[in-house]
């Protein structure tokens, strides 16, 4: 009986364990290859706040590079970051890498999309022994015998004579003599700050100029089914920056994204995305991405919305604008009204798109008017007014008076 029951308890125990194990294993993350842009992008984490232990994943984009010597190319599609709430900078850190077999050499393909999954341990260091939270230990001395009631004075005194002579004479140090036939010097050269700008001035894909914003770092490229390769080409503001581009060649026939990659002299990046939108036949997108204009801004712009209202100064003649299409490669826009602004007056800026198709932005101009002013002239000369014709009242009447006493 004894012997029935312990057993029946060990066999509900291991099935306890069973029950509670199998869901962890069952939704642990691994990393993983050959994915969809879309699977990999919802698959990648934002920027998060670790307590105890997470599994941080990475969406990362494989692509054969250019050039002779072909190797794989691996970039990050999303810049997220982690911290561990207890302090904890260098927490213990283990990797299931889906992207491990794109390394070295490689051929032409259609470039992949695959995740990292980084699983950190906050609790724990880097080399796996347990974290303290940031608190620090003093060591204390160690003795071999101990001691009680003692006070141990030690009192160390070092004396260096350093003595130094030209020429072939010995150079003495203490009680070493050293023989030193050529005096020494020790200069410092001062080293120059390298560049941080990383920032870039144009962009050109096959060829035509994009519009591009610094402040920006995501754009929409419409590119038709069927083309595999753009030419990006990058230049920069400062000429110590170095750039790649990622994922231009060899695109997958679907929606994809190229990466550009300022590297500045320091080594600091920028990091720029072209969603790339695949579309059959010629593209009809004629919005546009962003309208902005000098010393004034467009409230809660939305490419959908084609009517603005736009307060400026009464001096404002025209406006500068800075104005990209949303398909930068086909549409075309057209500003017009620009000129001799006036209320009411509306700036009319006209997108065609690939396919003919055309969206027509209106900006009303709104000026500050002046018209408090001739009311306030208005409101004096009256008070003027009748200020003199109160005082040529009270003058004829004292007058009358007079008369009628005399």
């Amino acid at each position: 009986y004894n012997e029935y029951s312990i057993g029946d308890n060990m066999k509900k125990v291991i099935m306890l364990l069973l029950i509670m194990v199998f869901p962890i294993i069952g939704y642990a993350y691994t990393g993983s290859n050959k994915l969809t842009y879309d699977d990999c992008m919802a698959f990648a984490d934002y920027s998060v706040n670790i307590n105890n232990s997470y599994e941080f994943k990475i969406c990362k984009r494989a692509a054969c590079s250019t050039g002779p010597n072909r190797v794989w190319t691996l970039a990050t599609m999303r810049n997220a970051t982690y911290k561990c709430t207890n302090g904890n900078a260098e927490p213990y850190v283990t990797i299931s890498d889906g992207c491990a077999e794109y390394t070295g050499a490689c051929t032409l393909n259609s470039g992949y999309y695959c995740t990292v999954v980084k699983k950190i341990d906050c609790t724990k260091k880097k080399d796996g022994t347990s974290y303290g939270g940031g608190s620090t230990q003093t060591q204390k001395p160690t003795q071999s015998d101990p001691v009680t009631g003692t006070k141990t004075k030690t009192v160390t005194k070092t004396k260096t004579v350093t003595k130094t002579k030209t020429g072939s004479s010995p150079i003495y140090t203490g009680n070493t003599k050293t023989q030193n036939t050529v005096p020494t010097r020790t200069v410092e050269i001062p080293t120059e700050a390298r560049s941080n700008n990383n920032r870039i001035s144009k962009i050109y894909i096959n060829n035509q100029e994009q519009a591009f914003n610094n402040d920006v770092y995501e754009y929409d490229v419409n590119i038709a089914y069927g083309i595999s390769s753009v030419e990006v080409r990058v230049e920069t503001e400062d000429g110590t920056a170095r750039t790649r581009v990622i994922g231009a060649d060899n695109m997958p026939d679907e929606n994809t994204d190229i990466i550009i990659v300022v590297t500045a002299e320091d080594g600091t990046e920028r990091n720029v995305l072209l969603h790339v939108k695949r579309y059959h036949g010629k593209s009809t997108d004629c919005t546009l991405k962003y309208i902005n204009i000098k010393d004034y801004s467009i409230k809660k712009y939305d490419k959908n919305t084609f009517r603005y209202t736009l307060k400026v100064k009464k001096t404002v003649e025209n406006l500068d604008f800075d104005i990209a299409a949303n398909d930068s490669l086909h549409a075309e826009y057209e500003v017009i009204g620009n000129a001799d602004l006036k209320n009411k007056s509306v700036i009319t800026i006209n997108v065609t798109a690939e396919s003919g198709d055309v969206c027509t932005y209106n900006i009303v101009i709104k000026k500050s008017s002046n018209i408090w002013i001739p009311i306030i002239i208005i409101i004096l000369v009256v008070g003027i007014l009748i200020g003199i014709g109160y005082y040529m009242y009270g003058y004829f009447k004292r007058s009358k008076d007079l008369y009628k006493y005399e």
